[in-house]
């Protein structure tokens, strides 16, 4: 939360009252999430910080648009970073060979950061606000706001299929 939540939080404090000042406009880019959107297994916590940032970038989006201020709010799925290496979840064997297939299934989805970046740039020039780094994660949000029930039956299932690598409790 400290990192997720309030470091967009302190940058907009800092960034956001000198920009409707100089009455130049601009553009503020939160980097959200997936998680922001859709509620994956085990991202509790990083839920609610990527949640959080897109409450205050929808809000701001509408607050700051007399200022000619664009509020653009990327929500990444898969990137292909060192991050994925270094993750550690509590409970998880990361050298377990089924744990290694879902690492592997992940980084074959994920995209170049360069095709992200990409995204984001194109994403700012067209003025979007919901800016996707990956199509499936912009099908992902569609289908959880349209298909209530069948989205809940899935990432129950998605869940379900997770907690198979914890330890018996």
């Amino acid at each position: 939360v400290d990192v997720n939540l309030m470091g967009p939080i302190h940058v907009i404090e800092t960034f956001v009252p000198p920009m409707i000042a100089a009455k130049r406009g601009g553009h503020l880019v939160n980097v959200s999430s997936a998680a922001g959107l859709l509620a994956l297994p085990w991202h509790a916590a990083y839920s609610a910080s990527k949640f959080g940032l897109r409450g205050v970038s929808e809000v701001l989006r509408f607050d700051l648009k007399r200022h000619g201020i664009g509020v653009h709010l990327v929500v990444p799925g898969a990137v292909r970073t060192p991050l994925v290496n270094s993750v550690e979840i509590v409970g998880i064997d990361r050298s377990d060979r089924h744990v290694q297939r879902y690492i592997e299934h992940f980084e074959k989805r994920a995209v170049p950061p360069e095709q992200a970046a990409a995204a984001i740039v194109k994403g700012i020039k067209k003025n979007t606000y919901l800016v996707y780094t990956s199509n499936d994660i912009r099908f992902g949000y569609w289908w959880a706001r349209k298909f209530a029930w069948p989205y809940e039956y899935v990432m129950q299932r998605a869940n379900d299929q997770f907690s198979r690598f914890l330890p018996p409790v």
